[in-house]
């Protein structure tokens, strides 16, 4: 059952279908997949990781019927990263 990667973020597609909430696959682009490595935070991924819509800015997204990401987005909601900035204040 797919389920976000994100650091502390609990979506799982399983009972979720009516969400507005969807799953996008890491890049296969080398670059790009470092990107959001980086972003999301975590040392370990699973085979096939997946990030939800929830760590991506509305402008990350085309205007489909389905949510679709620009070929360029990259993720950078992740509330355990402004807990991390907090910390450091």
């Amino acid at each position: 059952m797919p389920h976000c990667a994100a650091f502390g973020c609990n979506f799982q597609s399983k009972g979720n279908k009516s969400s507005d909430v969807s799953l996008h696959s890491f890049p296969s682009d080398k670059k790009r997949r470092k990107e959001w490595e980086d972003a999301c935070g975590r040392i370990q991924l699973p085979k096939d990781p997946r990030l939800c819509s929830r760590h991506f800015s509305p402008d990350a997204f085309e205007a489909f019927s389905r949510p679709q990401l620009k070929p360029n987005a990259v993720p950078s909601i992740f509330p355990h990263k402004d807990k991390q900035t907090q910390n450091i204040i």
